[in-house]
């Protein structure tokens, strides 16, 4: 077989304007085709970056609101002061009748998103709403003092939050007062807790003694049936002989 002649690349000089035409159409339908498909990759990269980048964000956000709530407990521990390091005035807010001693935990640097992670929202007025601290913390804190019987300083349910978006400042506010020892539960909570796992309830332990009542009759029984031989000696029993005699009289 002959071998297919190569066709013969023409010069720019030759080429007429429906060539050049040609030529741009087939160059830019290439270069299309090329970005189409790199543009198309780039796609792909991008949303695998955005789904690892969501992740980095999620456990970087939720590191400083774990850090901004260890901040303001220790914040909390140091001003929770007791009568004795207080002044007149200041230690009988701790067993007043009012919300107690008022106390600040101020945390710089703090971004929105950590005020999202924190669960902090705005209400209708632009306030942030405030917080029950059993819900913000892991655990109400508390302060136990020294030879005191078990009673601690205690802090109230709930807290107030400001943010002040010029200095990135969070301000934590709250009070504390003094609380006894937990008394223990009374007897009728315990009775019914008991009733409650199955234990037998009053009316039936009161049916146990109507039985043993029912049974203590039958014991004196057998000492009437002796006594009344007794009861036969009767005057009776003295006319029986007097029928007889004069029975053997008349034969």
């Amino acid at each position: 077989m002959a071998p297919k002649k190569r066709e013969r690349e023409m010069a720019f000089d030759e080429m007429t304007m429906a060539d050049l035409r040609a030529l741009v159409e087939r160059n830019d339908a290439q270069h299309l085709r090329e970005a189409r498909e790199r543009i198309s990759q780039l796609e792909k990269e991008l949303a695998s970056k955005d789904g690892e980048l969501d992740k980095l964000q999620s456990s970087a956000h939720s590191a400083p609101a774990d850090g901004v709530k260890q901040a303001i407990e220790k914040q909390f521990y140091a001003q929770m002061l007791s009568e004795k390091e207080l002044s007149e005035k200041e230690g009988s807010l701790l067993r007043g009748t009012g919300e107690g001693r008022e106390i600040v935990a101020i945390i710089p640097n703090v971004t929105n998103d950590v005020l999202s992670a924190l669960a902090l929202k705005y209400d209708g007025e632009g306030n942030i709403e405030g917080k029950v601290a059993e819900k913000f913390f892991e655990a109400r804190p508390a302060k136990t003092l020294p030879n005191s019987g078990g009673a601690c300083l205690l802090l109230s349910y709930r807290m107030g939050f400001k943010y002040v978006k010029s200095r990135c400042e969070l301000k934590v506010t709250a009070h504390y007062k003094w609380s006894p020892k937990p008394k223990p539960k009374p007897p009728a909570k315990r009775a019914k807790t008991e009733e409650a796992a199955g234990a037998p309830s009053e009316s039936a332990m009161e049916e146990e003694p109507q039985g043993e009542e029912e049974e203590a009759p039958e014991v004196p029984k057998a000492p009437r049936e002796k006594q009344e031989p007794a009861v036969a000696q009767s005057p009776t029993p003295s006319r029986s002989p007097a029928p007889a005699a004069m029975s053997e009289d008349v034969e």
